[in-house]
């Protein structure tokens, strides 16, 4: 941690210190402003000076697998909200709570607790965190380190489960964003409208930003989408690619329940209705790809229905209900209820005044693969024209 208290309760930031001033400092002793704990003064030459605690500290604020890389990027983004005349504070303990932000920004009579993720740490760890911000009236922001930024193209990174939590939304921007932030190379990264490809793959506008260029308004400020060409033959690459690749090694645990799917219905991945495997917004929010839960909803739930039968809103088609890791979202939305809106554009089905569906053809089955890309390319230039990509 980068700042303490002495025995009087003053806040010491080692950072703003010379090596002269700290080697004075180590006169006297300094405490955790959280558990009281007497702390360690480190002042070396691989990392920013900072604080630690002792061995076996039972801490309940402690802060765990902290390392230069965040205790630098801490400290840059303290001195970046200094410098735009923000009033901040650093390691601010919330004794309400029993939590340290790694920032508290006061902006009027608001507040906002910024947390410089930069490990992995438990999706309660994060849901506790955030909720506990919110009971007290504050803004949780979520920075994640730029170390977990995974570049596959231009518009396009591979996201695991953790960094998919991270996903929020704000008024000046209602679109969900992920917000990097390195302290190597003293960047901002910005990904937003994200669009999931694949269980990891995931279409989004990505912008950079220098510390030295941008505000923190700039940032949260609502950013322009990806070019809806780009959604689209990124989208076509990868439905060929799906159909033609031959299954191989299992490599998830996801892998095994999707073939016996499949097997069960007598389907092929070559020849699925080009209905499934859709771009659909907040589809980040299920573990399973895509082309995976729209295959169960779409083949179990709708296409037993008889045409102009009125039906309900598909629930989630799986044994467990879905994980909506989603904290940081200022609503609970719902990645089926997008999918039956696309499918409703289509033609395949409509909405009722009642809330209800009514199927309104019979699903189209390609005969083989090339017949099944030719009506991918038809579904997708469709959207496209619709200007739902």
């Amino acid at each position: 941690m980068l700042s303490a208290i002495t025995k009087s309760g003053v806040s010491h930031v080692l950072a703003k210190y010379t090596r002269e001033e700290i080697h004075e400092l180590r006169r006297q002793p300094f405490y955790c402003p959280a558990c009281s704990e007497e702390v360690i003064l480190k002042a070396g030459s691989k990392m920013i000076p900072h604080y630690a605690h002792k061995p076996r500290s039972e801490c309940n604020v402690h802060d765990i697998g902290e390392g230069a890389y965040h205790e630098a990027g801490k400290w840059q983004l303290y001195e970046w909200l200094r410098l735009q005349g923000y009033h901040v504070e650093l390691e601010s303990y919330l004794p309400s709570i029993q939590q340290r932000p790694d920032l508290l920004l006061t902006i009027g009579k608001k507040r906002v607790a910024i947390e410089y993720q930069c490990c992995r740490i438990s999706p309660e760890m994060i849901k506790f965190r955030t909720e506990g911000y919110k009971s007290e009236g504050i803004i949780p922001l979520w920075i994640l380190g730029g170390n977990r930024l995974k570049r596959i193209h231009t518009n396009m990174l591979s996201l695991t489960s953790f960094e998919k939590i991270f996903f929020q939304q704000f008024k000046t921007s209602p679109h969900p964003m992920l917000l990097f932030y390195c302290s190597t190379t003293k960047q901002f990264a910005r990904f937003s409208h994200p669009t999931l490809l694949t269980n990891r793959k995931t279409i989004g506008k990505l912008s950079f930003f220098t510390n030295t260029t941008c505000t923190l308004a700039s940032i949260l400020s609502s950013p322009k989408s990806v070019s809806p060409s780009y959604v689209y033959q990124s989208w076509l690459k990868e439905k060929k690619k799906l159909r033609k690749q031959v299954p191989g090694k299992m490599k998830s645990s996801t892998d095994f329940p999707w073939r016996q799917w499949l097997y069960l219905r007598r389907l092929h991945p070559s020849t699925l209705p080009s209905l499934i495997h859709l771009p659909v917004p907040f589809a980040f929010l299920y573990d399973l790809p895509p082309y995976q839960w729209q295959a169960k909803v779409i083949i179990d739930e709708i296409e037993p229905q008889a045409i102009g039968e009125p039906f309900s809103l598909p629930v989630y088609p799986f044994n467990q209900p879905p994980d909506l890791k989603a904290p940081l979202l200022r609503n609970e939305p719902n990645p089926i209820q997008h999918y039956l809106d696309v499918l409703c554009e289509i033609g395949y089905v409509k909405k009722l005044k009642t809330g209800q569906y009514v199927k309104l053809m019979n699903l189209p089955i390609p005969k083989n693969a090339h017949e099944a890309m030719e009506q991918d390319e038809w579904v997708l230039k469709e959207l496209l024209n619709r200007s739902l990509l």
